[in-house]
């Protein structure tokens, strides 16, 4: 049911109304958005027990970004962090924004602290989904995950059979022992941080070592900004006869 024109017009206007009535129709926003996703349980147990040729009636291209939408603002709200191991082998929740400066060299702004049980879980989480939704994008990625990837997969895997072969599953990841993530060395550390800094400034796919120290050392001389900034110039020119 789609919430009343009058509570979306005071949500709209809602630094204009007197602060009771603005409490109770954010309430009533609330209250709404937490029904919505409470019916998400029954949504599920209805694609789950449906017959699958009657899903087609349900969807519309525009449900799915719109769903991937939700999850991805709920992620940013709950504030879920990428997880990295230190060079001493500790487990962090961190993340890093890339800052340009008006003069000098990028910087990176980083917060990390110690991963608890809860963000062990929303990673592993995340790496399930996410190796089910790279199907959609990446045509070699044939490895099936659930019944609902047998569907989806249901034509190649028949042919795969009559070949002789037996599609490839990949085991569900729910425990920490599955939880992979190398250790960076200061030298991998360094290669990663030099390549984020120069792809801001249009240099990418820079992988030697000797390269990177160049290009590193140049970022913070005035000849070398000169240089960078003619490189830069003329990316961004047209090609002659264009």
């Amino acid at each position: 049911m789609p919430l009343p024109q009058l509570v979306k017009d005071r949500l709209i206007k809602r630094d204009g109304l007197d602060i009771a009535i603005k409490k109770s129709n954010e309430y009533r926003v609330r209250e709404y958005v937490k029904n919505y996703l409470n019916d998400l349980e029954e949504t599920v147990w209805i694609l789950d027990t449906l017959p699958e040729k009657q899903f087609k009636k349900l969807f519309k291209d525009e449900d799915v970004y719109r769903l991937l939408d939700i999850a991805n603002r709920a992620a940013i709200y709950l504030d879920f962090l990428p997880l990295q191991r230190s060079e001493d082998g500790r487990l962090l929740a961190l993340k890093s924004l890339e800052g340009i400066p008006n003069n000098g060299s990028p910087r990176t702004f980083s917060i990390s602290r110690e991963a608890i049980d809860q963000d062990k879980k929303r990673f592993l989480n995340l790496q399930k989904h996410i190796a089910r939704l790279e199907k959609f994008v990446q045509p070699t990625r044939g490895v099936i995950y659930n019944n609902l990837d047998k569907t989806y997969f249901n034509e190649l895997a028949m042919t795969a059979k009559k070949a002789g072969y037996c599609p490839a599953k990949a085991p569900e990841i729910d425990t920490e022992g599955s939880l992979y993530l190398p250790k960076l060395t200061p030298e991998q550390r360094w290669v990663r941080q030099v390549q984020a800094n120069l792809i801001y400034i249009g240099f990418d796919d820079i992988n030697s070592r000797e390269d990177l120290k160049i290009l590193q050392d140049a970022m913070i001389t005035e000849e070398g900004k000169a240089l960078i900034e003619k490189f830069r110039s003329m990316q961004a020119e047209p090609p002659s006869g264009a």
